[in-house]
């Protein structure tokens, strides 16, 4: 899969970082310690080796706030390169112990189930990295080079369990007839034939009669039961192509059925571009088969002990009167919801941000009505900003904010300028008292509309999931739809770019220009989004997130400029 290093966001993104203070509930992450073999190249190069290393790691830290496990362990990886001129663009592998047949956890796979150091001093894996290719280690990944976190990402999870032991004739880890019970990994033990036979027996045998389906074409499924569940009863169809592939076939997801939007990051093969980094439920779902236990969670997704939920959203942009009111939406669901919104001016200085708002004015809306307003902040708010995990304010700032507690319905935040001032502004919904269940009280969606412009001044909207599992999302970046809504001046193509943070560092993981109607269109309706037209310049994205800090930008293709909407819903 492709590549990419620790991309921390430009400047314009501090919005998400001011927001990224909710504190999340602590769960037991997965680490890894690399040790780099290199003599004076590759992760060593003397120019470009601490960058790379870098990129490692930021790539390793990523998958970990992507697997909460319920027992926090360490892996150690060795981890070496060549230039090699051929397609293979890297690898990564771990040993196994066991000397009879059964099915057998690589060393690192076994030290995540259940704690076990199979091979002591040694490094639990091994990377192999392949700089012959062209590699981009950051967020902005050019068309031409490869993703190295998305690569990185892939390689970690081979070693970790996500591979299989088949080879072509049927035969496994150990040598001996084929028909003979022998060696295998757990990944064997779910793959099964179109009819749902299984390819290896309880006693360690391969069917010989499904030999054809090895290199049948989209012929072998993985059919484990938090699998099924997570993929609405459907196994996952594996890549098993004709002729067979040594090193890919029988151990990735199928890339001619996980296509587009729905690539998936355990793919056979990959695209120079920005690569898939984030793992989809059934990704997680399938590890949940391999024995993993990732924290309150069960069954491929979460449950009343074990769910996720949007909490906060912040916004930053140009904000003042007119189409430069700055509007932040969102929808209450499920009951009563106690909400602190403020809107940060003046103290966006201290952040380093260079023309921010003298003086905002901050409105609560329900429809037309404006129900609540603030200029400048009470001190008496200040104790909520300490439990929610805002940034404190000075106390003479002209910052404001307000508490409301707000029945089910679809409000709106706005923040013009006193006087007819203009700059810089951050509004913030904060969740005061988070969601008990899933149906219960909570934010159903968010949405921020305000004037798109360059660099500094495109449209960013940071949002937080809390809770455990993944949470299912439709993130709209809408322009010449508002034009049906009379607004004037609208963005006229529109760009999403969704970023994840973690530990301070913003990644890229998904884009688009132009929306998708096919898989788009009904979960829009499931929502209750307003229709757009099929061939829109509008732009869409469907995406499952684990819970953290994510931010969305919106921009203008080729630097246009003009009104834009950002909408994430809530697409459970």
């Amino acid at each position: 899969m492709p590549p990419s290093l620790p991309g921390r966001l430009k400047s314009f993104t501090l919005g998400l970082v001011l927001l990224g203070a909710l504190a999340l509930p602590a769960l037991a992450q997965l680490s890894f310690e690399f040790t780099f073999t290199d003599t004076n190249t590759g992760f060593n190069d003397p120019a470009a080796g601490a960058a790379r290393r870098a990129a490692l790691e930021n790539a390793a830290t990523i998958l970990a706030h992507q697997l909460p496990l319920a027992t926090a362990v360490t892996l150690t990886f060795e981890v070496s390169s060549n230039n090699v001129n051929d397609s293979t663009l890297a690898s990564a592998g771990s040993d196994f112990v066991g000397d009879v047949p059964g099915f057998y956890p690589t060393i690192a796979h076994r030290k995540i189930l259940d704690g076990t150091d199979g091979n002591g001093s040694d490094a639990d894996g091994s990377i192999q990295w392949n700089f012959f290719h062209n590699w981009d280690l950051d967020d902005d990944v050019a068309p031409d080079a490869f993703d190295f976190i998305s690569t990185a990402m892939h390689e970690i999870l081979h070693a970790i369990g996500f591979t299989g032991a088949l080879s072509a004739d049927g035969s496994g880890l150990f040598e001996g007839p084929i028909g003979d019970p022998n060696a295998w990994h757990p990944f064997d033990r779910f793959l099964v034939d179109g009819s749902g036979n299984r390819l290896i027996s309880d006693a360690f045998v391969f069917d010989s009669s499904r030999l054809n389906a090895l290199t049948g074409g989209s012929s072998v499924f993985f059919n484990g039961t938090n699998t099924l569940a997570a993929n609405g009863g459907n196994p996952v169809v594996i890549y098993s192509p004709n002729p067979w592939e040594d090193g890919s076939s029988l151990s990735h997801t199928d890339d001619a059925t996980y296509v587009g939007s729905a690539a998936l990051l355990m793919n056979a093969a990959t695209e120079t571009g920005p690569g898939v980094r984030t793992l989809s439920p059934i990704e997680r779902a399938m590890l949940q088969d391999l024995g993993f236990e990732f924290e309150n969670e069960s069954g491929g997704g979460g449950s009343e002990e074990g769910f996720a939920y949007l909490t906060n959203i912040s916004v930053r942009t140009l904000a003042g009167g007119g189409s430069q009111t700055l509007i932040a939406g969102f929808a209450v669901g499920g009951g009563d919801k106690a909400l602190l919104m403020r809107g940060i001016g003046p103290t966006l200085g201290d952040f380093g941000v260079t023309g921010a708002l003298v003086d905002p004015r901050l409105g609560l809306f329900s429809g037309d009505e404006e129900i609540q307003t603030n200029d400048n902040w009470n001190s008496s708010d200040a104790a909520t900003f300490n439990a929610v995990g805002a940034f404190a304010l000075p106390s003479a700032s002209l910052d404001a904010s307000l508490t409301a507690t707000l029945a089910p319905d679809a409000y709106t935040v706005q923040i013009t300028g006193n006087n007819g001032t203009t700059g810089i502004s951050l509004p913030e919904i904060y969740d005061t008292a988070l969601p008990s269940s899933s149906t219960g009280p909570r934010l159903t969606n968010v949405s921020a509309r305000s004037e798109v412009g360059t660099g500094a001044e495109v449209l960013v909207a940071g949002f937080v999931i809390g809770g455990t599992g993944t949470k299912s999302l439709l993130i709209r970046g809408i322009g010449p739809a508002l034009a049906t809504f009379g607004v004037q001046g609208t963005l006229a193509d529109p760009q999403l770019t969704l970023f994840q943070s973690v530990d301070d560092v913003s990644t890229q993981i998904a884009t688009n220009d132009d929306w998708d109607a096919g898989p788009v269109a009904p979960v829009a309706a499931q929502v209750g989004a307003f229709a757009i037209s099929a061939g829109s310049l509008d732009a869409a994205l469907l995406v499952d997130l684990a819970p953290g800090t994510y931010t969305v930008q919106l921009s203008g293709v080729a630097n246009g400029t003009g009104v834009g909407l950002i909408e994430v819903y809530d697409a459970d």
